[in-house]
């Protein structure tokens, strides 16, 4: 269902999968909730219009699907809205994965470097001294916080 015939009908469907296009939604800046949570707030001005409803939609992720808080518990519930398969990628989210990558890169490198020997305590410490050096280095590229690292380093 188009958010046209969504806002339009007469007699309302249930459980109804309304597909939006690129113009009917604003996507907003992402926020990184967790180190491993990206939450990108959305607003459907069309309804905002119709039906008075001014809280955000909330896209998780690369979800397709929006939710909404429950105004009493909090708690997220799918929406009937889902982007289209074309939305572009939260920047955020884009800069996780590409950390992930190259964090992957880093810890095979050193493991194949420092391969175990002896002291298992001892090459995990000095491992943990490599790791936070090299989480250190690249805190600004991938927009790391102290929990993000703290997070990694745990």
């Amino acid at each position: 269902m188009t958010l046209n015939e969504y806002i339009t009908q007469t007699d309302p469907q249930p459980d109804v999968k309304v597909v939006l296009t690129g113009g009917e939604y604003i996507q907003h800046d992402a926020i990184k909730v967790t180190p491993f949570s990206v939450q990108t707030a959305v607003d459907i001005p069309a309804v905002i219009q119709r039906y008075g409803i001014k809280d955000n939609y909330i896209r998780i992720g690369t979800a397709r699907q929006l939710f909404t808080r429950h105004p009493q518990t909090g708690e997220l519930r799918g929406s009937i809205f889902f982007l289209p398969d074309d939305a572009p990628e939260p920047p955020e989210l884009t800069r996780f994965l590409r950390f992930l990558k190259a964090n992957e890169v880093f810890l095979k490198q050193w493991c194949e470097a420092h391969p175990v020997r002896g002291d298992l305590q001892e090459c995990n410490a000095r491992f943990r001294t490599a790791y936070a050096e090299y989480l250190n280095s690249i805190r600004n590229t991938y927009a790391l916080t102290d929990e993000d690292i703290d997070f990694w380093l745990f």
